[in-house]
């Protein structure tokens, strides 16, 4: 399957606004000479050749941009944030935007971690209100050095109007090798209540990764099973073998 070239282009206006909005948001607020202040926060910018979710491509396997917010108040773990990107309008009643709200609890112990958050996906300006969805997530991970493996459990009491209740099972893996470079696997089980209009499937992904000057590069290669890609995706929900590339700065 072909990939578009990744291109900033197509939403110049809200990268604009997320670089500057993202600029000032960086600077922590000033602590106490000598202590921490416990108040995180962080921007980050992302472009990608294709916005992937679950498998499945939410901009027609066409490019996207995308931007996040993080709060974190440390001493709680507690986590707050905004995450934002362009998908195809076709898809979502007229809306060109995705913006997802979340917050959680996300405590660590001596390299094991624990995430219990909850999503609200929602999509401005579209005309149906089933678009938007909430999603409730617990996730365990810990840090064996060598590798670092996590299990996440996704549960939503109404998919996008589709499902009544539909889960996400989640389960990856990042190696850490030479040079800085990462090696990232993922297999994901999509499964849904036995009334929805939507069928069980299974997406899986496998990439590499690295820093370099600032910047977050990555290389992935995904696929689905347990659906055709011919039969059962059609524009612009594309899946199937995708090459995908992206591009990210955290400030």
């Amino acid at each position: 399957m072909k990939t578009t070239a990744l291109t900033l282009a197509t939403s110049s206006t809200f990268v604009a606004a997320m670089a500057l909005t993202g600029a000032v948001l960086a600077e922590e607020a000033p602590a106490s000479a000598g202590e921490e202040s416990p108040h995180a926060l962080t921007a980050t910018l992302t472009g990608t050749t294709n916005y992937l979710f679950r498998g499945i491509s939410q901009t027609d396997n066409g490019p996207a941009v995308q931007g996040s917010f993080d709060y974190e108040y440390k001493p709680y773990s507690l986590y707050a944030g905004i995450w934002g990107s362009n998908v195809s309008s076709t898809g979502f009643g007229g809306a060109n935007m995705e913006l997802d709200l979340y917050a959680g609890w996300r405590p660590t112990w001596d390299g094991f971690g624990l995430n219990l958050g909850v999503i609200n996906y929602r999509y401005p300006t579209t005309n149906n209100n089933d678009n938007n969805t909430f999603d409730f997530q617990v996730a365990l991970s810990y840090d064996f050095g060598v590798v670092k493996p996590s299990f996440t459990t996704h549960y939503s009491g109404d998919w996008y109007g589709l499902a009544d209740d539909a889960w996400y099972y989640d389960l990856t893996a990042t190696v850490p090798l030479p040079m800085d470079f990462s090696l990232k696997g993922h297999y994901g089980w999509n499964r849904f209540d036995s009334g929805s209009l939507l069928k069980d499937y299974q997406d899986w992904s496998i990439g590499i990764s690295r820093p370099f000057y600032g910047f977050g590069f990555d290389l992935s290669f995904y696929n689905v099973a347990g659906i055709n890609a011919n039969k059962d995706c059609g524009s612009p929900f594309q899946c199937g073998e995708t090459l995908v590339f992206t591009v990210s700065k955290t400030f």
